[in-house]
C-alpha cells in the first residue's frame, strides 16, 4: 500500500493542496451517495452543501498546477491538455447548474449553461485540433490489445449514451446535477492511476463505466415523479436511438430536446401519475422505476463484460511482483 501512496506524491504539489482537496471530494461523494441511498436525497440544498460543491470546482482548477505531456498517449488513457480543460469545463457546468437549482433560477438558465459548456468544449477541441491530437476526447480512449474493435465501439457508444443522460440530469435538481460530477472527476483521477501503473487501461474503462452507471439509480428519487422520469427517459431514447443514428448535429438535437422539455415544464400535462392514482394503481410507479433501472443497468453491464477478461501476462506478472 505504501508503494502506491508514494507514487501519488509529486513535487509540483508541494503543499499537497490538490491531494487534500481530492481526498475531501472523494469522501464527499461517498457521504452524499450514502445519504441518497438511505434517504433518497443528498441534502445539498443548504449553505454547507453548496460550499462543499464549490470545493469540487477548486479541485479541478488545481489540476493546472501539474505539468503533463502535450501529446496524447495512444496506448493508455492518460491526462493530456485537451482532456484536462474538458474536465474543468464540464465540472464547472455541474457546479453552475447546482447553483442555479439552489437559487431557483428558471430551467432556461440551466439549458444555457449546458450550451455554454458545449461551446467551450468545442473551442478547446478546435484549439488543440492540429497539435498532435489522436481522436476526440472520449471516442478514441485506448483499450488493452485483447479487446476487439467491436467491443471497443460498443463500450464507447455506451459511455456516449450515459453522457447524454448526464446532460439531461443537469436540468432536474441539485442531486442529479451533482451526481454527474462524480464520473468527470473520478475519470481524471483514474487516469492518474493509469499513468502511475496502478491501473490498466481496461480497469480505467470499467471503473469509469461504473461511475456513469451510478447515475441510473437517481431514478429512485422521490422528487422525480413518474411524469418527469418518463419525460427524461423519452428524451434520452430519442437522442441516443434517433439523433445518434441520423448523426444530427448536436446543437440542433439539444435545441429540439430542450424545447420539448421547456414546453413540458410550462404546459403541465394531466399526468400519468395522477391517472395511475385515479384508477388505484399507485404501486405501478415502483415497478416502472425498477424496470427502467434494470433496463439501463442490464444493457450497460452486458456491454462492459469484455473488460472483465484476464489481463495480459505482462500485467499479471507485474502485479505479482508488486505484491
Amino acid at each position: 500500500m505504501n508503494f502506491y501512496v508514494k507514487k501519488l506524491f509529486t513535487k509540483e504539489d508541494a503543499f499537497h493542496i490538490h491531494k487534500i482537496l481530492g481526498i475531501f471530494c472523494l469522501f464527499h461523494f461517498f457521504y452524499r451517495y450514502a445519504l441518497f441511498f438511505h434517504y433518497n436525497t443528498m441534502f445539498l440544498e443548504n449553505n454547507s452543501g453548496i460550499l462543499c460543491i464549490s470545493l469540487h470546482g477548486v479541485l479541478s482548477i488545481t489540476t493546472l498546477l501539474f505539468h503533463i505531456s502535450n501529446i496524447r498517449n495512444p496506448r493508455k488513457p492518460m491526462i493530456y491538455p485537451e482532456f484536462r480543460l474538458h474536465s474543468i469545463c464540464f465540472t464547472i457546468r455541474s457546479i453552475l447548474c447546482c447553483y442555479l437549482h439552489y437559487y431557483e433560477y428558471s430551467v432556461l438558465y440551466k439549458m444555457a449553461t449546458c450550451f455554454l459548456a458545449m461551446l467551450s468544449a468545442d473551442r478547446i477541441t478546435c484549439f488543440y485540433n492540429d497539435k498532435n491530437r489522436n481522436g476526440t476526447t472520449m471516442q478514441n480512449m485506448p483499450f488493452e490489445d485483447e479487446i476487439s474493435e467491436t467491443d471497443r465501439k460498443q463500450i464507447t457508444i455506451a459511455n456516449s449514451y450515459c453522457q447524454v443522460g448526464a446532460t439531461l440530469f443537469m436540468l432536474h435538481d441539485m442531486n442529479t446535477a451533482f451526481s454527474c460530477l462524480f464520473a468527470i472527476q473520478l475519470g481524471a483521477f483514474l487516469m492518474t492511476l493509469v499513468r502511475k501503473s496502478i491501473l490498466t487501461s481496461n480497469q480505467w474503462h470499467l471503473f469509469y463505466g461504473i461511475s456513469l452507471w451510478i447515475n441510473i439509480f437517481l431514478y429512485r428519487l422521490e422528487s422525480m415523479n413518474i411524469d418527469s422520469m418518463l419525460c427524461y427517459s423519452l428524451m434520452y431514447g430519442v437522442y441516443t436511438r434517433v439523433f445518434f443514428t441520423l448523426r444530427l448535429q448536436k446543437y440542433i438535437a439539444w435545441s429540439i430536446l430542450f424545447g420539448f422539455l421547456y414546453t413540458y415544464r410550462v404546459f403541465t400535462p394531466t399526468g400519468i401519475e395522477i391517472y395511475l392514482k385515479s384508477v388505484k394503481l399507485e404501486g405501478v410507479e415502483s415497478y416502472i422505476r425498477l424496470l427502467i433501472i434494470t433496463y439501463f443497468l442490464g444493457s450497460n453491464m452486458y456491454t462492459f463484460l469484455p473488460l472483465l477478461s484476464k489481463p495480459p501476462v505482462e500485467t499479471r506478472d507485474c502485479i505479482t511482483k508488486m505484491i
